[in-house]
């Protein structure tokens, strides 16, 4: 079998673990990435031996048949739509986009293109989290009606480089569902009530900013 040549476009903290991923499957292999930066992308280039390209070069490279998108939150949907109109399957970074009717979009797109749309975290694919969805469906503790989660960390800002657009968020005053999130560009995120589990595209409540 011949190993799908892959892209990457967003050459960032998250980077790295992809292209070392990549380098030990015998499946993948990344050919070329591209970023806004382009010394960015000259450097993850020069780091793990693949090409630096641009964007526009990269969408245009006739062997490169999945693009792995780890740009910026609110830049997910609009580069992943780039990708499906190139031609090219899509895996990219969480979250699947900013807000959920964009993010339909782009998934109605691909279905129409017949390209595929793949997006992190792997974790929902884990043990613990099948176990749990298994009892679920199952209905062994009855019919769920909400749920909590408590995540315990240092804080994204202890990781990440640039960490600034984790926290783009405010109340809008008209908000009747908790609060409103906004991407870097000013658009509605998501209202507290619903949001869309990415792996499986189902609905759960929302988390609420205090």
């Amino acid at each position: 079998m011949k190993p799908v040549f892959v892209g990457i476009i967003g050459c960032g903290n998250i980077s790295d673990a992809y292209f070392t991923g990549a380098a030990n499957s015998e499946f993948v292999r990344i050919k070329a990435c591209a970023d806004l930066r382009p010394e960015a992308a000259r450097a993850k280039a020069a780091q793990h031996g693949v090409a630096a390209m641009t964007v526009d070069a990269l969408l245009a490279d006739l062997d490169i048949e999945i693009v792995i998108n780890l740009t910026v939150p609110h830049a997910h949907v609009p580069v992943s739509l780039q990708i499906l109109e190139a031609g090219k399957h899509v895996y990219l970074e969480k979250p699947l986009g900013t807000e959920f009717a964009s993010a339909r979009a782009m998934l109605a797109r691909a279905e129409a293109s017949g390209l595929r749309v793949g997006c992190a975290p792997d974790t929902f694919f884990g043990a613990a989290h099948q176990a749990c969805r298994a009892a679920l469906d199952a209905g062994r503790i009855g019919r769920a009606i909400g749920g909590a989660v408590a995540v315990l960390s240092r804080g994204m800002e202890s990781w990440h480089p640039n960490p600034e657009f984790f926290f783009q968020a405010w109340r809008r005053p008209d908000s009747r569902h908790g609060p409103v999130l906004r991407d870097a560009v000013g658009q509605p995120a998501w209202a507290g009530g619903t949001r869309v589990c990415l792996r499986h595209h189902r609905f759960s409540p929302a988390h609420h900013l205090q």
